[in-house]
This record gives C-alpha cells, structure tokens and sequence, in this order.
C-alpha cells in the first residue's frame, strides 16, 4: 500500500472518528454500500493499530504488521477485516495454519466477507484445490461485485485448467457489472468511478483471453477477444498493444 493511500486512510478514520464523537472504548463503523461488503473502521484503538501494521506492512516488517493486528483485534475482535489482513500478513511470514484460523474466523464472522474469499481461494488455488478455489472467488464476487481482482484471479483459475468459454462468462459477467454502474454514473459519482474502474479490468480480462486463444491457436476467438478488450475500453494502451501485436 502507498504512503499516499495510508494518509487517505487516517484523513478518512480521523474524519469518521470526528463525525461520531467517539470514544476509545466504542466502535466506529462505516455503513456498508453493498451487500456483504464488511464495515471496514474500527473502534479508535483498533485503528492507531490498524494503521501501524499498515505502515510496518508497507516497510516489509511482517512480524511487527501481525503484533499490531493482534493489539487491533483485542479491542475488535468481531472484525473479519481485521482477521483477514492479518491471515494475509501470516501467509507472507508463512504460515499457513494460523492464516487459515484467522480465514475461518473471518468468514464466521461474515461468510460473504469478499477479502477473506479471495485469499482463502489462493490459498487453495496454491495446493491444487481449483474447485474450492472457484467456490471461494466465485463467494467473493458475490460479496463485492464491483472489485475487479476476484474477477481477475477466476478467469486466470479457468484459463489455467482450460476453461476459456467459462473465463469468457466471467468476463462478460465484469461487462455486466460495468453497464450497471454506467447507468447510475449521471447521478452518482462513486458509480462514475465504479464505472471507471471496472473498464479497466474488463479490457485487461479480455486481453488475458485473446493472449491465451493466440497461445492456442485459436486467431479467430483472440481477435473477438481482443475487440472486446478496446471495446470496453478504447484508449487502453495494454488492449491497444495486444491487438496491434495480434495483426
């Protein structure tokens, strides 16, 4: 995480800790704007943690990220976000027992919590599990359809086994998501940038199909791949390249 997102995240926490009047020992916690997405601010002293671990996590200090988890999740301890960004930092210092625990708690916790599907699905992708791996980014989607990565991770999953027409369906399921938040972009500024966000990843999922199709032989299926990645988006310089290259 750049420096520039950490102070985003303290201007945001201290405005909301503001907003509330809060005191130490209450919680702070954001309304969620989708369903299954998990409320991401802590009470007050589980965000000085929170936000520590951030920066020592950005600094690569992995073990001192996980003491200031562990210090956060005293106060909060019912924060699956909390548990799944310390999994993550877990699986950085290897250990994968004590990830999975906190995984398994996480999704106790909130069984949609999108952060926690995906990186269980890795988790399970890394030993061979592709059918649990699929299951978990299929939950994460699901949980919080309007992030590109669960999208990204399932169409590399299926492309990986030799699912293209599937990894297609996943894609088209991205371009769904994207006309959606187009409509409701004139009125709403955060679907504007949904909307901007979600052009980016469905061209770069098309361009991840029209490479593989070409690595396959396939010309036909990677042109039509290809012409929807600079449908989606026009002036994508990666959707540019890959169609330049495949002429």
């Amino acid at each position: 995480m750049s420096v520039r997102w950490l102070l985003l995240a303290l201007t945001l926490g201290c405005a909301h800790a503001t907003r509330s009047g809060l005191e130490p020992e209450r919680e702070a916690m954001a309304g969620s704007s989708e369903p299954g997405e998990t409320q991401r601010h802590a009470s007050a002293r589980a965000y000085r943690h929170y936000l520590d671990a951030l920066l020592a996590k950005n600094g690569d200090d992995f073990a001192t990220a996980a003491a200031e988890l562990r210090q956060a999740l005293l106060y909060d301890p019912e924060s699956p976000h909390l548990h799944t960004v310390l999994a993550d930092i877990l699986l950085k210092q290897g250990q994968f027992a004590q990830a999975e625990e906190e995984l398994h708690i996480a999704l106790s916790l909130d069984p949609r919590h999108a952060p926690a599907r995906l990186v269980s699905a890795r988790i399970a992708a890394a030993r061979g599990k592709l059918p649990e791996a699929r299951e978990h980014l299929l939950a994460a989607i699901e949980g919080q359809p309007d992030d590109g990565e669960a999208y990204a991770e399932l169409v590399r999953l299926l492309l990986g086994s030799g699912q293209p027409a599937e990894a297609e369906a996943v894609a088209e399921r991205l371009g769904t998501r994207l006309l959606e938040a187009q409509k409701r972009s004139g009125a709403d500024s955060d679907a504007l940038v949904t909307a901007d966000r979600l052009r980016e990843q469905g061209a770069s999922l098309w361009v991840e199909i029209g490479r593989w199709w070409l690595q396959h032989d396939a010309d036909d299926a990677a042109g039509h791949a290809f012409a929807r990645a600079r449908s989606a988006s026009p002036s994508d310089p990666e959707a540019l390249a890959a169609e330049a290259a495949w002429l």
